[in-house]
């Protein structure tokens, strides 16, 4: 029966694929099957036994050995966001695992959710409303994430001595190889000689191309699919199909805001962002990796 030592458990859109996937690939982590299990999310194990739930979660960790891995470990950003799912991991670990935290400027966070959103599926609701809309109707999924202070709170209310090492996303920016090496480090793991090459860049999607971006997605989801879309979506352009690359080509651009929204939602997340700074700067359970700039990166 293998449960995980190490817990992702946040932020979205702040290189948490990346870091995943270098962790994945060293040689003393047994990472998860699939990046994020959502295990604590899992409505149909809520109720479940002890020992039938834990055989469902070890499940995802098929493949440790301890002869050769440290710890094992799995990282699905949503679980800091949820007082429920985090009640649940307290009830599950009668000793404190290690948190990983991403950190990220919320507010670009914002705008690489919501072209995620919109790129990647034609039913989503980023693929049928404008920015504006989105904050508007749907907070649950372009505001809650990204209250970073907030959920950190959450996290402290619960594990108030666990140990949590946060990972900023300036910090992975400016020295990737660094970065990753201190994480190794403060993980207790061997130093690793494999690519730490930076995440691939994502295809951005400028508003003003709204009819083009419609056309492109359809396309591309009745060409390959929902799913495979999706998973197509996060690799480099040379790793794409070559019509699926012409495709992205056709409406290539830089990340925007509409008029206005970036405004609005400096105005409602960067307080709280400001707030997360300070705690996780002066919590002597939480080691922050990088510079104090790095984990700053978009306060004024």
């Amino acid at each position: 029966m293998t449960l995980p030592q190490v817990l992702g458990i946040g932020f979205p859109k702040a290189a948490t694929t990346f870091l995943s996937d270098i962790l994945s690939r060293h040689p003393e982590v047994c990472f998860s099957s699939k990046k994020e299990t959502h295990f604590f999310e899992l409505n149909e194990t809520r109720d479940m036994d002890r020992p039938n739930a834990e055989s469902i979660y070890s499940g995802f960790f098929a493949n440790h050995d301890p002869t050769r891995h440290k710890f094992a470990m799995e990282w699905t950003v949503t679980y800091i966001t949820d007082d429920t799912v985090l009640d649940r991991i307290r009830a599950f670990y009668p000793e404190d695992p290690v948190f990983l935290l991403a950190s990220r400027d919320p507010v670009r966070s914002f705008l690489s959710s919501y072209f995620y959103h919109r790129t990647i599926s034609n039913d989503l609701h980023a693929a049928r409303m404008s920015q504006a809309e989105c904050l508007r109707t749907r907070p649950d999924v372009y505001v809650a994430p990204y209250m970073l202070a907030t959920c950190y709170r959450r996290l402290r209310e619960r594990f108030p001595t666990a140990r949590v090492i946060v990972v900023p996303h300036g910090a992975i920016k400016r020295d990737a190889d660094g970065t990753v090496g201190a994480l190794y480090q403060a993980l207790g793991l061997s130093p690793s000689d494999h690519s730490r090459d930076m995440p691939p860049s994502n295809v951005p999607y400028p508003y003003r191309s709204w009819q083009l971006d419609k056309i492109i997605r359809w396309t591309l989801v009745k060409i390959y699919g929902n799913r495979r879309t999706k998973s197509l979506y996060s690799r480099s352009d040379n790793e794409k199909p070559r019509l699926m690359r012409f495709l992205h080509g056709l409406n290539r651009g830089t990340y925007g805001f509409e008029p206005g929204v970036e405004e609005e939602v400096r105005e409602r997340l960067l307080p709280d962002f400001a707030d997360f700074v300070s705690l996780v700067t002066n919590d002597e359970n939480t080691l922050v990796l990088g510079s104090r700039d790095d984990i700053t990166e978009g306060l004024v």
